[in-house]
């Protein structure tokens, strides 16, 4: 009976232990799906806002430490996305997409926290030429040759140049609720 009890005491002291230290367990391995409605922004040159659309994200996930990998759905069916800087710190997740749209380029910037088998979670989207922190957008602008009509205006502006009045705005914030709809990823993970 005494061995009993000290073994219940030793986990009793190793749950606390971990508890307290914040590196409690998550299980987000699996496929994470969700939908958010897309905020209205200007239109194409200067035009009316474009109106609210509801779109649908598909995540896979894999744990690997403090490390989280996986990938987003980039828009069809097997275009996936990996997620790159994913890190987890007890129940809160955080992890960086990198897109481009033609010359358009994008960082989405995801916070957010695990709760069974949901997922509250926010992200910044940082768009435009200037995006540092997208590789594509360097790779992007390297590339640009000067020659033909600038739709930004001008000669020579170099094929299509998205101008201020076509262009996006710099950074906007949305929130997405997803949830677990398989175990284990149903598609890549990077």
């Amino acid at each position: 009976m005494k061995k009993i009890a000290a073994v219940f005491f030793i986990l009793f002291v190793f749950g606390y232990a971990v508890t307290v230290s914040g590196k409690s367990k998550i299980n987000i391995d699996g496929t994470w799906q969700g939908e958010f409605e897309n905020k209205p922004r200007q239109g194409m040159m200067g035009g009316p806002a474009q109106a609210p659309r509801k779109m649908q994200l598909t995540f896979n996930f894999k744990k690997e430490g403090d490390i989280l990998k996986g990938s987003v759905n980039g828009g069809g069916p097997g275009q996936w996305i990996p997620i790159t800087d994913g890190k987890i710190k007890g129940k809160k997740i955080s992890f960086t997409v990198h897109s481009s749209y033609g010359a358009m380029v994008m960082t989405f910037n995801y916070k957010g926290k695990v709760k069974g088998d949901k997922i509250k979670m926010k992200f910044e989207t940082v768009t435009g030429q200037n995006n540092k922190n997208n590789p594509q957008s360097l790779k992007a602008a390297k590339s640009r040759r000067g020659g033909g009509m600038g739709m930004g205006g001008g000669m020579g502006g170099g094929g299509l140049n998205v101008g201020p009045a076509m262009a996006p705005p710099p950074s906007s914030t949305q929130k997405i609720v997803v949830e677990r709809i398989s175990d284990n990823p149903q598609g890549p993970v990077y």
